[in-house]
């Protein structure tokens, strides 16, 4: 899955300590946006800290979001250890207007205070206007519908970052998510989700958040209100057990 290019490995290679110096060798391959820093090691390292992860916490991660973290870390190191040292200001995503012919993407959060359960959906669509990820998600313990509304943003992301797409529109109903967004502000009840969406935003050449009205946003609502719905369905029959 991930955007390298490995060389021929011996098949009687079997140990880590032999198959490392080949593994170095394999070449980043576009749209990993990485000029000197091989990627390899950093899905080494994403895949050990998930087997740690798994063992002592229990929790579980998929291939794709291992390889998204190893993207980041990676990106973060060479943006740390660049001579010119460049200014992290890239993180502040300022404000910038869509792009024409760029992919789109619709988001939304939905919340319900009394369960604490919030809902999620997007849809990013190609600039033919083809669906390229229709998607939702959910969770429990979500404090606000601003939290909400974040959450969505980075799942939203992180979907697009895998799909490998360079520059993307971001468009949400949350006035005052997307004023933060656009100004490089933070905002404390949100402040760790912002850092992961600054940190997602480093992934492409172009991105960019802008302000619609609910009657623009039907299809991303009505995602995050199904998943909602089906989070808290699920929460209840639990509970009844």
């Amino acid at each position: 899955m991930a955007p390298i290019s490995m060389p021929n490995l011996d098949p009687s290679a079997s140990s880590l300590k032999l198959l490392l110096p080949i593994i170095l060798e394999a070449k980043n391959l576009p749209p990993t946006g990485l000029t000197a820093s091989p990627l390899a090691p950093w899905i080494l390292w994403g895949l050990w800290t998930a087997r740690n992860k798994a063992i002592f916490e229990n929790a579980t991660y998929t291939a794709s979001e291992i390889l998204v973290k190893a993207l980041l870390d990676a990106k973060e190191w060479e943006s740390a250890n660049q001579t010119s040292q460049k200014s992290r200001s890239i993180l502040t995503l300022p404000k910038s207007r869509p792009m024409e012919n760029s992919p789109n993407c619709w988001v939304d959060g939905a919340w319900i205070e009394s369960s604490l359960c919030g809902g999620f959906g997007w849809i990013i669509k190609s600039t033919s206007n083809s669906i390229l990820c229709k998607d939702s998600a959910s969770r429990t313990y979500v404090g606000s519908a601003l939290i909400a509304e974040a959450l969505a943003i980075r799942q939203a992301l992180r979907a697009a970052a895998f799909l490998g797409l360079l520059t993307l529109n971001v468009f949400s109903d949350s006035l005052v998510l997307i004023s933060a967004l656009s100004s490089g502000s933070d905002l404390n009840e949100i402040a760790g989700i912002l850092s992961d969406i600054r940190d997602f935003a480093s992934l492409f050449d172009h991105l960019s958040f802008s302000h619609v009205s609910r009657t623009c946003n039907i299809v991303a609502d009505s995602l995050a209100k199904s998943a909602l719905a089906k989070l808290i369905s699920d929460v209840s029959l639990f509970g009844d057990q």
